[in-house]
C-alpha cells in the first residue's frame, strides 16, 4: 500500500471521525473463500455485492442462506467482529483522555516542561472539545479538494497485484512445431536438419 493510500485514511480518521466506512468486496471474499470454497459461493458471494438495491441483496443472500445457512451466518458475524473492533478500538482511545488537552498536545506541552493547565482556558474541558468537534461537523464548511495528482517514475504496471494465493493469469502456451521436419520442440530456425544442410 502506497503512503498517498494511508495519508487519505489518515486523514479521514482526523477530520471526519465519525463517518461510516465501506470495506472492499475483494478483501472480503478472500476471508469468505477460507471458509467456503468452490465456484457456486463464489457466483453467489459477487451476485450479494454487485447489487444495486436491498431486494437483491436479500434475495441473494437468502440464495446463500438456503444453499448452506452457515455461510451467510459466518459472513455476518465476519462483519461484526469487524465493527466491533473497530468500536473497542475508538473506546479505547477515547478512556485514554482524561486530561483536558488531548493527549499529544498534553505530552508535547510536558515534554518542554511546562504545565498544560497554563495553555487552556475554564471553558475548554473534555465536553466542550467533544460538542465543539461534534458541531464543526455540521457547519457548512469550505470545499475539500482530494490530493494533488503526482506521475509515478517509470511505467504504470497494468496489472494489479494479486493476493499470495491467489491463482496466476493463465498465459497461452503450447509446442512449438518445426515447418521443416514437422516435429515438436524446436522451430525452423533452430532445427537441425537446417543445419546439416
Amino acid at each position: 500500500m502506497s503512503d498517498r493510500q494511508k495519508g487519505v485514511i489518515a486523514a479521514l480518521e482526523i477530520n471526519f471521525p465519525f463517518v461510516h466506512r465501506r470495506y472492499c468486496a475483494r478483501h472480503i471474499y478472500a476471508n469468505f473463500k477460507l471458509t467456503y470454497k468452490g465456484d457456486h459461493y463464489k457466483k453467489l458471494f459477487w451476485r450479494a455485492a454487485r447489487s444495486s438495491n436491498i431486494y437483491d441483496f436479500q434475495s441473494s443472500m437468502e440464495e446463500i442462506s438456503t444453499h448452506r445457512a452457515k455461510s451467510y451466518l459466518d459472513l455476518l458475524e465476519f462483519i461484526r467482529r469487524m465493527v466491533m473492533r473497530k468500536f473497542n478500538e475508538r473506546k479505547e482511545e477515547c478512556r485514554g483522555w482524561s486530561l483536558v488537552l488531548p493527549p499529544r498536545v498534553h505530552a508535547k506541552i510536558m515534554r518542554h516542561g511546562r504545565e498544560s493547565s497554563h495553555y487552556c482556558g475554564g471553558a475548554a474541558v473534555k465536553d466542550k472539545v467533544a460538542e465543539f468537534v461534534h458541531g464543526s461537523l455540521t457547519k457548512n464548511t469550505e470545499h475539500m479538494n482530494p490530493p494533488l495528482h503526482t506521475v509515478q517514475l517509470g511505467r504504470p504496471r497494468k496489472q494489479r497485484k494479486r493476493e499470495p494465493n491467489e491463482a496466476p493469469k493463465v498465459r497461452r502456451s503450447g509446442t512449438v512445431i518445426c515447418k521443416l521436419c514437422r516435429q515438436a520442440g524446436h522451430n525452423k530456425r533452430s532445427c537441425q536438419r537446417r543445419k546439416d544442410n
